[in-house]
């Protein structure tokens, strides 16, 4: 009761010291701080016998741009003499600690910072290389100040509520290194991106790409806590691959149709400072691309040694820059509270470019089937990048079509159809379907880097164009309200194709082929939501095979893995890895019979029921998956 006492007699006194409009309000958001986190005084606070204004202190505060940036720049002396307070070192010690302390850095991050972690921010600035050394004045010392790893620590709500995200991609070791790195305000580099020199949009392009591949800083970069930066990063990103393949990334709406053209058709130049009056097309690209907007200047074609030298070394910088930036998008789709770019069309669009580029043509497989000749779908590659003689052209595309698919893949799980716009719609579930039917080799060669690396032999997973379009497909598919939109893209002839591809790809040789359990997903996501495929595939023998096949072997894994157990019982030092089937796979399996079991030809299981039954007398099966069986037994016989 004291406390609760002491601590109204304080915010009473608070709200004395001024006349402020918004004292009132700025007392009660830190009054309900100092509830949740127990904060109490004996005293009204003081420094040096002077009372503490709280709400000038964190006006303050706020005017030189907060917490943070005060500490990086050694501005506590300066608030602390403002505050009449002196500006000794003890004083700036003392106001420095009674913001932590009394909740005034908590109130900065929940109500000024968009609800940031103060212990974030707290461990980001006590770091050596964020704080400036004193160089006559703040200019920051020109000796980097090197540190551990270890010093990269994660906030502390990141250890209970995120995982650490992988490292995607590999940094080769001319880059700059995270020992060298001097951290600065995160909300500079949208700014930075679309108004500061070639070298400065560089250097911090680099910075970006190493905080976002190391796990304990990439957890900062919450896109909607930092307004304009991934608008910066796609501008830059839809630029260059503009200037590298020639063609359009975006898809261009009525009202802005013809101003977004304009400014595709432009190459990257270099702002030349015109003097004189500025024409309507200058004044149209400095709305664009800002005052004093950088990138590389136009060359002008000629047909010398020099020319020809001067332009390939311009094609490798614009594709070192585009790999750059395409990683960066990639690493930031790993941190869950980007999942919202999942639903934005434009961000989508330009994936899907990436994915079609230069090979449109390929969509022509929907009026072939799955079974024409590699020789005569790889004619219509003659003329597209994935067929160029230069091995830097192909491995840079090769490059951009990993990230494209990892970033796709991240994100496809909370894609809704319904919020599309219906080209887009059309363009994502056909290409797609193209990965997935594209009989050209390309399709199956496996350069797609996952972030996870075998137990025996620790190498890196990679996989196959095909396969991850397989996982995303599958993701897109656990929404009802996308398998409907996926129904209505997709015209019979279509779909015809697609489910034999499916049974295709289901007939495995290898019984852990996780390319299997992807198409069970999809053909029963699809079954349910239509009638017709329900009778297309009871009548197809093969698929039911399959089905039991699947079955049969997770009684045999289940059978393997409690023998695995009883050996390590006995056993401790050998642990045998076992091949666990997700209960998502069984469940697909199970709806499958129980559909099938449903349709007007019920013989189609009838040949299977002497191994239905063996399966229902199993011990390896759950009691819900006995039961299904039971019920599946029970249809037939009926």
């Amino acid at each position: 009761m004291e406390r609760e006492k002491m601590t109204i007699e304080i915010f009473d006194r608070l709200l004395k010291f001024g006349h402020e409009s918004d004292r009132l309000l700025f007392c009660q958001r830190l009054q309900s701080i100092w509830d949740e986190q127990t904060i109490s005084c004996q005293s009204y606070p003081t420094i040096t016998n002077q009372m503490l204004d709280l709400y000038k202190l964190h006006h303050l505060v706020q005017e030189r741009q907060g917490y943070l940036e005060i500490t990086t720049n050694r501005g506590w002396k300066e608030i602390s003499n403002i505050l009449g307070f002196g500006d000794s070192g003890s004083a700036a010690y003392s106001v420095k600690r009674n913001y932590i302390r009394l909740g005034l850095l908590a109130y900065e991050c929940r109500f000024d910072r968009a609800g940031l972690d103060p212990r974030s921010v707290m461990e980001m600035a006590e770091m050596p290389h964020t704080v400036k050394k004193r160089k006559r004045g703040n200019i920051c010392a020109s000796t980097p100040v090197k540190i551990g790893k270890q010093q990269f620590q994660t906030p502390h709500d990141c250890d209970e509520t995120k995982k650490y995200l992988p490292l995607p991609i590999d940094i080769p070791s001319s880059r700059t290194s995270t020992q060298s790195l001097c951290l600065t305000d995160f909300q500079h580099f949208a700014f930075i991106l679309r108004t500061g020199w070639l070298a400065d949009i560089n250097k911090h392009l680099d910075t970006l790409l190493i905080l976002l591949s190391e796990p304990h800083t990439a957890c900062y970069f919450h896109l909607k806590s930092l307004p304009g930066l991934f608008n910066a990063i796609m501008e830059q990103y839809v630029a260059c691959l503009h200037e590298l393949f020639h063609q359009s990334f975006v898809q261009l709406s009525p009202p802005n149709g013809s101003c977004m053209d304009w400014f595709l058709q432009l190459k990257l130049r270099i702002d030349e400072g015109v003097i004189g009056p500025i024409s309507n097309e200058q004044h149209l690209e400095r709305l664009f691309f800002g005052t004093h907007r950088y990138v590389l200047k136009r060359l002008i074609s000629q047909a010398t040694d020099r020319q020809h030298m001067i332009s390939i070394d311009r094609s490798h910088s614009l594709m070192t820059r585009c790999s750059c930036l395409s990683t960066i998008v990639r690493n930031l789709s790993f941190i869950e509270e980007n999942n919202y770019l999942a639903n934005d069309r434009c961000f989508i669009d330009i994936l899907l470019g990436v994915l079609n580029c230069h090979h449109e043509t390929l969509h022509q497989l929907f009026d072939c089937s799955y079974t024409q000749s590699v020789n005569e779908s790889n004619c219509l590659l003659d003329d597209g990048p994935l067929t160029c003689s230069k091995e830097c052209s192909q491995q840079h595309l090769m490059y951009l079509l990993d990230n494209t698919f990892v970033t796709l893949a991240n994100l496809s799980t909370f894609i809704e159809l319904q919020h599309y716009h219906s080209t887009t719609r059309f363009r994502l579930v056909h290409t797609l379907i193209h990965w997935i039917l594209c009989a050209v080799s390309f399709a199956d060669e496996k350069f797609i880097s996952m972030n996870m690396e075998e137990q025996m032999t620790n190498k890196k997973i990679h996989i196959s164009p095909r396969e991850i379009t397989l996982q995303i497909f599958a993701k897109l598919c656990t929404n009802e309200s996308n398998v409907d939109f996926i129904l209505l893209e997709l015209t019979y002839d279509e779909m015809q194709t697609f489910n034999r591809t499916l049974l295709s790809l289901m007939n495995s040789i290898k019984q852990e082929d996780t390319n299997r359990e992807y198409c069970l997903i999809i053909i029963c996501s699809l079954c349910k939501r239509n009638h017709s495929l329900v009778e297309y595939f009871s009548s197809q023998i093969i698929c039911i095979e399959l089905i039991f096949n699947y079955l049969e072997f997770y009684e045999y894994s289940q059978q393997q893995y409690l023998l695995a157990t009883l050996a390590s019982y006995y056993n401790a030092s050998s642990t045998m890895p076992v091949n666990h089937s997700a209960d998502m796979m069984i469940d697909s399996c199970i709806q499958l019979l129980l559909l099938f079991a449903n349709t007007e030809e019920k013989n189609c299981l009838t040949m299977f029921e002497y191994r239905l039954l063996d399966m229902s007398a199993s011990i390896y099966f759950e009691q819900r998956i006995l039961k299904a069986f039971a019920e599946i037994l029970y249809l037939i016989n009926s």
